[in-house]
């Protein structure tokens, strides 16, 4: 902890897991070298170490690499091989520029979380799996979401983002929407709820430019608990949900815990439909969404 100037790294070093680990007196900018393959928290906790990141081009592993680096500047980097983003940049507040992510990221959890000051659109990998938590709190990332075709769980992905715009997203393999839009009040319609979601409790809480239409392609989305909570009343929502299945048993019921505005609300019924027309949402009940979806031109 009391190493001090700037870090180095031999041109032979292969492993630099935890070479730098909380030397918080460290100052100057990252380095890694040509033949890295490790930089499992490299630089966690070095508060004072300045940009840019560095990241050779035979590493695979950033895990944690600059965690808590909260005065490192410039714009991150990532490298072809790299599998292994699990909070790389979590906390490192100074970092502007575009979010990076190579074609091989594999995790990306908490990678960007807490990167204020982060700027331009967020990315996504093709071979992602979890983006848990990945942009939580970047409240300057602007541009539309992203979702690659293998993401899994989409927990709190871009949670209070209050700066991107666009429509939402959702991947055909994604299980967990909890939290993913919350906050992100300058997200506009259309939403999408992809066909193998279970969960979508708060997914887009406080999103108060939503308007337009929803579609949620599963049929067995049981947890919608507060999906639409605190929604601008003023902005009609319409909801489209397949008949007769799971998910719009859970999305129309007026009194069970798990009520789309987080209260319980009394439903005028319509056929197979609900409407509350002091809340301005709109549920119907259709034979196939993806059919309607085309029909609305969405």
């Amino acid at each position: 902890t009391n190493l001090t100037g700037s870090p180095v790294c031999g041109e032979n070093v292969t492993n630099m897991s935890h070479a730098y680990e909380n030397c918080t007196k460290l100052t100057g900018s990252a380095v890694c070298g040509n033949n890295v393959t490790n930089m499992y928290n490299t630089y966690t906790n070095c508060y004072n170490l300045t940009g840019p990141a560095a990241c050779g081009p035979n590493v695979n592993i950033m895990y944690h690499t600059y965690y808590n680096c909260r005065n490192l500047t410039g714009s991150p980097v990532c490298g072809d091989k790299v599998t292994d983003m699990y909070r790389t940049y979590e906390n490192c507040t100074k970092l502007t520029g575009p979010a990076a992510c190579g074609n091989n990221v594999k995790y990306m959890y908490y990678t960007y979380a807490n990167c204020r000051n982060l700027t331009g659109s967020p990315v996504c990998g093709p071979n992602v799996t979890g983006m848990n938590w990945t942009y939580l709190n970047c409240t300057n990332l602007t541009g539309s979401p992203v979702c690659g075709p293998n993401v899994v769980d989409m927990s709190s992905a871009y949670e209070n983002c209050t700066n991107l715009t666009g429509s939402a997203v959702c991947g055909n393999n994604v299980t967990s929407m909890y939290n993913t839009y919350r906050g992100c009040t300058n997200l506009t319609g259309p939403v999408i709820c992809g066909p193998n979601v279970s969960s979508a409790n708060w997914a887009y809480a406080y999103c108060t430019n939503l308007r337009g239409n929803a579609y949620f392609y599963s049929n067995n989305t049981r947890n919608i608990g507060n999906c639409f909570y605190g929604k601008n009343n003023s902005r009609r929502l319409n909801i489209y949900a397949h008949i007769g299945s799971k998910t719009l048993t859970e999305l129309r019921s007026g009194t069970a815990a798990y009520s789309v505005l987080g209260k319980d609300i009394d439903w005028t019924v319509s056929g197979n439909n609900r409407y509350n027309t002091a809340y301005n949402i709109y549920i119907y009940a259709v034979e196939n969404v993806a059919a309607t979806r085309a029909a609305n031109g969405d």
